[in-house]
C-alpha cells in the first residue's frame, strides 16, 4: 500500500483545484516561508479525521475553508482526497485503489466518503486500523513532534510506540470495553433498586386486593341505606317548615299596630325641620357678615402699620445717604495723594531699566565665545575616548579567549577524571548485572508461588458473596413487608389528621366558626376535639351529647351571642356553644345508681372541666350493657330525670324515652378522633423503629458485601498486579543480559575518549602561551590611551564650569530685566485704575444728593395718608359690637325649636321598640325556616356530593335490595334510629380498612408482570458484566505482551541507529520497574561520543532532533509505515548531520514512500521527486512543476546538485524578466531550487518540481530546458 494522490480544494490557501501525486521513494515539497506548504500536511491530518481547530492551526472547524483575498471571494466548501494504491491489500478492503475524502460546509455540514461512497469517521477509523495511518500516528512528523517525543510526560514517545507495536486496536478495543462495563454496572445497580422497588409494590398490592374487594360490598349496603335514611329526613325537614309558616305570618300582623300615630309624630317632625333650616341659615349670613366686616376693619388695620414702616424707611435712608456723601469726599482726597506718589516710582524704573537692558547684552555675547570653545573640546574628548574604548575591547577579547582556553583545558581534565570514574562504574555494572540476574530469577518464582496462593483465596472469597446474596434478599423481603405496613399507617394517620383539621363531621355553623375563629383568644376549639374517653365510652358519650357533640367551646357570653349573629348575618348555619366563664349559676345535682359511672367521670382532656359540659352530664349515669341502663331507668326513683345509656350507645330516659345509635348529621368518629390520630401514629413509630433496626441487618449484610466485592477487586487487582510483576521481571530480566553483554564494549570507548582528550589538553596549552604575550603588549597600549583621555576629560569639565556661571550670571540679568519691565506695566495700570476712582467718587455724591430730595419727599406724603385710615378703624369697632348681639339673639330662638322636635323623635322610638318585638319573634321563624332549608340543602349537597348524582333521582332510584339483612323494615318503613346505628356499624367497619386501593388487582398484574421481566433483564445483565470483565482481562494482557516485546525490538533498533547517525556514542531506551510496562515511565539515554549528560534535555537542539529521528526510524524497523510526511523535521540540523539524516532516508525509502517539507538543499538534492508550492497571487498557493529527463541514475550526489544549481539560475533570469515586464512591483520572490547557493538562500518564488529520469548531458546547459521551464509556469 501507498500513498498515490493528494487532491486539495478551497482547503485554506489552495482556493482551486489542486492535485499532487506520488511515487515511490522520497518526494520534496519546497517553498518560501507563508506560501501554505505546511497546508498539505493539514490537508492529509484533517482528511484523516482531526476534529481539533487546534491542531490545524486554527480557531474553529470553519477556518480551514478558504476566506477569500483582496481580489477572490471566499468560497463555501473545502474538500480533500487521498488516493491510495492497495494491491497487496494493506488496507482490508477488496478493491486495488481506495480514495477517502472529506468535505465540510460552512453551514457546518461535514461529510465523509470512501470511494465516492458516504461513510462514517468511524468506518474510515476502523479501515486504517494498525495500518500506520492515522491523524495521530507516526506517518505524519512536524518539528514540534520532534521536540515532544523527548519530553519528560513521554506522551509523544508512548504513542509512537504504541502504534508501533499494534496495540492502539486494543487499547481502543479495552477503552470502549470498559465503557461498555461502566455503563453495564450503572444498569445493574438501577436494576436492582428497580426489582427491590417493584418487589415491595407487589407485595403491598396483593394484601389491597383482598381489601378492595371487602370495601365494595360495605360500600353498596352503605349507600342504599344512607340514601333511605335521607329521603327519611327530608320528609321530617318539609313538616316542620310547614309549622314555621304558620306562626310566622300570625307575628307580621301584630307587627303592624301603632303605625298611625306614628305617622303624626313623623309628619311634625318633618313640619318643624324646614322652619329649623330656615333659621340656621339666616344665623348663618349673620355670622358670614360679621366674619367679613372683621376682615375689613384687619385689612384697614395692616395697612396703617404698613404706612408707618415706609415713612420710618424713607428717614433712614435720607440719613444713610448724607453719611455715603461724606465717605465718597475723603476717598476721593486719599486717591489723589496715591496718584501722586506713583508717578515719582515710574521715572525710577523707567531708569533702571535702560541700565539693566546694556548690562544684559554685554554677558550674552562673552557667553557664546565660551560655548564655541567647549564644543571644539569635546569633540577632541570623544575622539581619544573611541580610540581607548577600542584599546580596552581588544584587550578584552584577549583576555575572554584566555579565559576559555583555561576553561576547556579545566573541563577536558575532569571529563577525563570522569571517564575513568565511568569506565570502572560500567565495568562494576557489567559483574552487578551478572549477579542481579539470579536475584531476579529466584523473585519471579516467588512470584508465581504467590499467585498461585492469590488463586485459591479468590475462590473462597467468591463463595462467601453467593451466600452472603441470599441472606441479603431475605431481609429485603422483610424490609418491603415493614414499609407496605407504615404507608398504610401513614395513609390511615393523613387521612384522620386531614379529618381534625377541615373539622369533618362538624355542622355547616360550627365548621365555618372553627375554621375562622378556632386557636384563638375567644374560641377555644370544638368540644368533642377537647375531650378524651376510654375506647369502649365513645359510643354512650356521643349518645349522651347528642347535638352538643359538635357544639364550639368560647370564652364567654359575649362571644356566643357575637358569634350567633354572624352566622345568622351571613346565613352560614347554626352551632352551639359552652362558655368558658361568665356564668355563675350553681351546678346540678350528681346522679348516682349502683352499676353504672356518672357521666362526668368517663371524660377527660382539657374541655372536661367546662362547668356547662358538667351540668349537662350531671343526671347521666352510663352502664356496660343495654339491659343493665334500661333496668336503672325504669327503676330509678330519685328526684328529677336521669339518662341511662349503655356503652354501645342505648339511651333510656327515667321518662320513658328510649333511643339508639347516632345521628346521620352527625361523624361517627369525633369523639376519639385524636386519641385514634396519637395511637396510629404510635403504630408509626414502631413500625419504624423495626424497619430502621431491619434496615440496619441489610445495611450491615450491603456493607459487607461491599466489603466482600472490595475484597475481590483488590484480590483481582492484586492478581492482575502479580501478573504485571511477572512482565516487568520479564523486561527487566532481559535488560540486565543486555546491560551484561555491552559493559565491555562501552569500556573500550570511554579509554579511546580519554586518549583523545589528553591530545586536546596539550594543543590547548600552546595556544594559551601565545595569547599570554599578546595580553601584555595591549596592556601597555591601553595605559597610554587611557593617560591622554583623562587629559581632555579634564580640560572639559574646567570649561563646563565657566560656561555655566556665564550662563548663570545671563540668567539673572534677564530675570532682574523682566522683572523691572513688569513693574514699570503694573505701576502704569495702577495709575489708570485710581484716575477711574476719583471719577466714581465724584458721580456717587451726586447721586446721593438726588437720593436724599427724593426721600424727603415720600416721607410727607404718607404721613398725611396714615392720619386718613386711623379715623376709619374708630368707626369700624363700634359697628362690629352692633352686629355680635344681633347674631346672639338668633341661636337662641334655634335651640328652643330643637328641644321640641327632641321630645317627639322620643315618642317614635317608644313605639318603634314595641314593633321591633313582633318583627324579632318574626325574624326567628325566619330563621327556623331557612335553618330547615339549609339542613335540607345540606342533605341534599352531601348525598349529591357523596354519590355524584341528582338527589331526587338517587333516593327514588337506588335499590330496596342493597339494604342490610339487619335492618327491621315493615311495609316499607323502618326505625330511623335502627337504621342510623347499622349505617354507623357498617361505616365503622369500613372505615377500620383504611385507604383503599381500588386499581389494585389491575396494578397488580401489572407490576407482577413487569417484575418478572426486570428480574430476567438482571441475569442477563450479570453474565454481559462478568463477559465483559473477562475480556478486558484478555485484551490487557495481550496488550502488555505485545509492548513488551516491540519494546525490546525498538530498544536495540534504537541503539544500532542512534550509533550510525552519530558515529558512535551510548544510548538506551529502558522502562522504569513499574507493576504495569503499558503505564510505566520510558527512560531515553543519548550520549554523543565524547558527552556524558543525565537527561537529554540537555543536548543540543540539532543532537535532540536527531535523537528523536532515531526513535522514529527505531519504529519503523519494526513496523514500516505506508508513507510518512516530515514537516520541517532536519530544520535544527546542520550539514553534518544532515547528511547523515539523508543516507537514513535513502535506506528506510525502500520500504516507506517520504514526503518532506523542507528548506535544506541536501535534503532536496536527496529527494527522488521536487514538489513546489507558491503564490502567484497573494493568498492562493499554487502547485507549479518541472521535470528534469535524462539524469542518469550513476549520477554521483555533486553532479545532480550542479544541476539543481543551473535550474536555480534558469529560474531566476526567467522571473527577472516577467517582473519586469509586467511591473509588479509586490510580486513575491519566486522558490528556486537551491543546489549550489549557500544554506539559507530562500528567494526563489516559485517551487519547482524535478523528476531526475537520467538522460540529459548537462541539466544547467541548452536554451531548450529554459523554454521548458519558462512554458510549464
Amino acid at each position: 500500500m501507498r500513498l498515490k494522490s493528494i487532491e486539495i480544494q478551497g482547503f485554506k490557501s489552495f482556493v482551486d483545484r489542486t492535485r499532487l501525486e506520488f511515487d515511490e521513494g522520497i518526494t520534496a515539497i519546497l517553498g518560501p516561508n507563508g506560501c501554505g506548504k505546511s497546508n498539505v500536511v493539514d490537508a492529509v491530518r484533517w482528511v484523516l479525521g482531526e476534529q481539533s481547530a487546534k491542531t490545524l492551526r486554527g480557531g474553529k472547524m470553519d477556518d480551514v475553508i478558504f476566506k477569500g483575498t483582496t481580489k477572490r471571494r471566499p468560497v463555501g466548501m473545502a474538500e480533500v482526497t487521498l488516493t491510495f494504491e492497495n494491491d497487496d491489500r494493506g488496507l482490508p478492503i477488496d478493491f486495488a485503489e481506495v480514495a477517502i475524502k472529506r468535505k465540510v460546509t460552512r453551514d457546518g455540514g461535514s461529510d465523509y466518503f470512501l470511494n465516492g461512497s458516504p461513510c462514517r469517521l468511524k468506518d474510515l477509523r476502523d479501515l486504517f486500523f494498525d495500518s500506520g495511518v492515522n491523524n495521530t500516528s507516526y506517518s505524519i512528523i512536524e518539528e514540534s513532534m520532534i521536540k515532544s517525543i523527548l519530553n519528560e510526560n513521554n506522551t509523544e514517545l508512548r504513542t509512537l510506540l504504541e502504534e508501533g507495536s499494534g496495540i492502539t486496536k486494543y487499547k481502543a478495543r479495552r477503552k470502549e470495553t470498559q465503557r461498555k462495563l461502566d455503563r453495564t454496572q450503572s444498569d445493574l445497580v438501577r436494576l436492582y433498586d428497580i426489582i427491590e422497588e417493584i418487589g415491595r409494590e407487589v407485595r403491598s398490592l396483593q394484601r389491597q386486593v383482598g381489601k378492595a374487594r371487602r370495601h365494595q360490598r360495605l360500600f353498596k349496603e352503605i349507600r342504599a341505606l344512607d340514601l333511605a335514611v335521607a329521603q327519611r329526613k327530608h320528609q321530617l325537614f318539609d313538616s316542620q317548615e310547614a309549622e314555621a309558616r304558620e306562626r310566622l305570618e300570625d307575628f307580621r300582623t301584630r307587627s303592624e299596630e301603632g303605625v298611625g300615630e306614628l305617622a303624626e309624630l313623623q309628619a311634625r317632625i318633618e313640619t318643624a325641620r324646614p322652619t329649623i333650616d330656615e333659621r340656621e341659615a339666616e344665623r348663618r349670613q349673620l355670622e358670614s357678615a360679621l366674619q367679613a366686616f372683621e376682615e375689613e376693619l384687619q385689612e384697614t388695620e395692616r395697612q396703617a402699620l404698613v404706612l408707618q414702616h415706609r415713612i420710618d424707611e424713607h428717614a433712614r435712608r435720607v440719613t444713610d445717604s448724607e453719611q455715603g456723601i461724606r465717605e465718597a469726599e475723603v476717598r476721593q482726597q486719599e486717591i489723589e495723594g496715591q496718584i501722586a506718589r506713583m508717578t515719582e516710582h515710574l521715572h525710577t524704573i523707567e531708569a533702571e531699566l535702560e541700565t539693566s537692558g546694556a548690562m544684559l547684552t554685554e554677558r550674552s555675547e562673552e557667553l557664546q565665545i565660551m560655548e564655541g570653545n567647549l564644543a571644539r573640546d569635546r569633540e577632541a574628548l570623544d575622539d581619544a575616548t573611541s580610540r581607548n574604548l577600542e584599546v580596552i575591547e581588544n584587550d578584552a577579547s584577549q583576555r575572554s579567549q584566555l579565559r576559555e582556553l583555561q576553561v576547556k583545558q579545566e573541563n577536558r581534565n575532569e571529563r577525563m577524571g570522569i571517564l575513568a570514574e565511568d569506565r570502572e562504574a560500567v565495568l562494576a555494572s557489567g559483574r552487578e548485572a551478572e549477579g542481579r540476574l539470579a536475584e531476579l530469577r529466584g523473585e519471579r518464582e516467588s512470584v508465581l508461588a504467590e499467585r498461585a496462593g492469590l488463586l485459591e483465596e479468590l475462590a473462597a472469597r467468591e463463595r462467601e458473596q453467593s451466600d452472603l446474596e441470599a441472606a441479603t434478599g431475605d431481609i429485603q423481603a422483610q424490609l418491603s413487608d415493614l414499609n407496605g405496613k407504615r404507608e398504610a399507617a401513614r395513609s390511615t394517620c393523613d387521612l384522620l389528621r386531614k379529618l381534625h383539621q377541615e373539622y369533618e363531621g362538624y355542622g355547616q355553623g360550627p365548621k365555618e366558626i372553627l375554621k375562622r375563629h378556632g386557636g384563638t383568644d375567644r374560641v377555644t376549639g370544638g368540644l368533642a376535639d377537647l375531650l378524651s374517653v376510654a375506647p369502649g365510652d365513645a359510643p354512650a358519650l356521643e349518645i349522651l351529647l347528642d347535638e352538643m357533640l359538635d357544639a364550639v367551646v368560647v370564652k364567654d357570653g359575649a362571644t356566643a351571642v357575637a358569634l350567633v349573629r354572624e352566622l345568622r348575618e351571613e346565613e352560614i348555619g347554626q352551632a352551639s356553644f359552652l362558655c368558658g366563664e361568665g356564668f355563675g349559676g350553681g351546678g346540678a345535682e350528681t346522679a348516682t345508681i349502683t352499676g353504672g359511672r356518672p357521666g362526668a367521670e368517663v371524660i377527660t382532656g382539657p374541655g372536661a372541666d367546662l362547668p356547662a359540659l358538667r351540668n349537662l352530664l350531671a343526671r347521666t349515669v352510663i352502664f356496660d350493657d343495654d339491659q343493665a341502663a334500661a333496668d336503672a331507668a325504669a327503676g330509678w326513683s330519685g328526684p328529677g330525670v336521669v339518662l341511662c345509656v349503655s356503652r354501645t350507645g342505648l339511651l333510656v330516659t327515667s321518662e320513658g324515652r328510649v333511643r339508639g345509635g347516632r345521628g346521620a348529621d352527625q361523624a361517627s368518629t369525633l369523639i376519639g378522633r385524636r386519641e385514634k390520630l396519637e395511637e396510629i401514629e404510635a403504630e408509626i413509630a414502631a413500625v419504624e423503629a423495626r424497619i430502621e433496626a431491619t434496615g440496619g441487618k441489610l445495611a450491615a449484610n450491603r456493607a459487607r458485601r461491599e466489603e466482600l466485592r472490595e475484597t475481590l477487586a483488590a484480590g483481582r487487582g492484586r492478581l492482575a498486579g502479580v501478573d504485571e510483576r511477572i512482565s516487568g521481571l520479564t523486561v527487566e530480566l532481559g535488560n540486565l543480559e543486555h546491560r551484561r553483554d555491552t559493559a565491555g564494549a562501552r569500556a573500550e570507548e570511554m579509554e579511546n575518549e580519554r586518549r583523545r582528550l589528553a591530545a586536546e589538553v596539550a594543543e590547548l596549552a600552546g595556544r594559551e602561551r601565545n595569547l599570554t604575550d599578546l595580553l601584555a603588549e595591549s596592556g601597555r597600549a591601553r595605559e597610554d590611551s587611557t593617560t591622554r583621555r583623562d587629559d581632555l576629560r579634564r580640560r572639559v569639565e574646567e570649561a563646563e564650569m565657566s560656561r555655566d556661571d556665564a550662563r548663570a550670571q545671563v540668567e539673572e540679568l534677564r530675570l532682574t530685566h523682566q522683572r523691572r519691565e513688569s513693574q514699570k506695566r503694573e505701576t502704569e495700570t495702577a495709575l489708570v485704575h485710581l484716575r477711574e476712582n476719583v471719577a466714581e467718587q465724584f458721580a456717587r455724591r451726586e447721586r446721593l444728593a438726588q437720593e436724599i430730595e427724593v426721600a424727603r419727599d415720600n416721607k410727607d406724603s404718607l404721613a398725611e395718608e396714615l392720619e386718613v385710615k386711623r379715623g376709619v378703624l374708630a368707626k369700624g369697632m363700634d359697628e362690629r359690637e352692633r352686629r355680635r348681639k344681633v347674631v346672639r339673639a338668633a341661636s337662641e330662638g334655634i335651640a328652643t325649636l330643637h328641644e321640641e322636635m327632641s321630645a317627639w323623635r322620643d315618642r317614635v322610638q317608644v313605639i318603634e321598640k314595641a314593633r321591633g318585638g313582633f318583627r324579632e319573634q318574626a325574624h326567628e321563624m325566619e330563621t327556623l325556616l331557612a335553618t330547615l332549608d339549609i339542613k335540607r340543602n345540606n342533605l341534599e349537597e352531601r348525598v349529591e356530593e357523596q354519590y355524584k348524582g341528582s338527589y331526587h333521582e338517587l333516593v327514588t332510584n337506588f335499590d330496596a335490595a342493597d339494604l342490610p339483612g339487619e335492618l327491621e323494615v315493615d311495609e316499607g318503613v323502618f326505625q330511623l334510629e335502627q337504621a342510623e346505628q347499622i349505617l354507623d356499624d357498617k361505616r365503622d367497619k369500613i372505615g377500620a380498612l383504611g385507604p383503599i386501593n381500588h386499581l389494585a388487582l389491575e396494578e397488580y398484574e401489572t407490576k407482577k408482570e413487569r417484575l418478572d421481566f426486570l428480574e430476567k433483564q438482571r441475569d442477563d445483565v450479570e453474565k454481559a458484566r462478568d463477559d465483559l470483565t473477562r475480556a478486558i482481562a484478555e485484551i490487557n494482557r495481550t496488550a502488555k505482551k505485545r509492548f513488551v516485546e516491540t519494546f525490546e525490538e525498538v530498544r536495540r533498533n534504537y541503539i544500532a541507529v542512534f550509533q550510525t547517525l552519530f558515529k558512535g556514542g551510548r544510548a538506551e531506551l529502558e522502562l522504569v520497574k513499574t507493576d504495569d510496562p503499558l503505564e510505566s515511565h520510558i527512560h531515553v539515554t543519548a550520549q554523543p561520543t565524547g558527552k556524558v549528560v543525565d537527561t537529554v534535555s540537555l543536548l543540543s537542539g540539532g543532537e535532540r532532533c536527531l535523537t528523536a529521528l532515531s526513535l522514529l526510524f527505531a519504529v519503523y524497523l519494526v513496523k514500516p509505515s505506508p508513507f510518512c510526511m516530515l514537516d520541517e523535521a532536519d530544520a535544527p540540523l546542520d550539514d553534518a548531520n544532515i547528511g547523515r539524516f539523508v543516507n537514513m532516508l535513502r535506506e528506510f525509502s525502500r520500504s516507506t514512500q517520504f514526503l518532506v517539507i523542507t528548506h535544506n538543499k541536501l535534503t532536496m538534492e536527496t529527494a527522488n521527486h521536487l514538489y513546489g508550492v507558491t503564490m502567484m497571487e497573494p493568498g492562493c498557493s499554487n502547485i507549479v512543476s518541472v521535470s528534469f529527463h535524462d539524469v542518469a541514475e550513476t549520477q554521483s550526489d555533486q553532479d545532480l546538485g550542479n544541476a539543481i544549481a543551473n535550474r536555480r539560475k534558469a529560474v531566476d533570469e526567467s522571473e527577472d524578466k516577467r517582473a519586469a515586464e509586467n511591473r509588479l512591483d509586490d510580486r513575491q520572490t519566486e522558490m528556486t531550487l537551491d543546489g549550489g547557493a549557500a544554506a539559507g538562500d530562500e528567494t526563489a518564488g516559485e517551487a519547482v518540481a524535478v523528476e531526475a529520469d537520467g538522460t540529459a548531458d548537462d541539466a544547467g546547459e541548452g536554451p531548450d530546458q529554459d523554454e521548458a521551464m519558462e512554458a510549464s509556469q
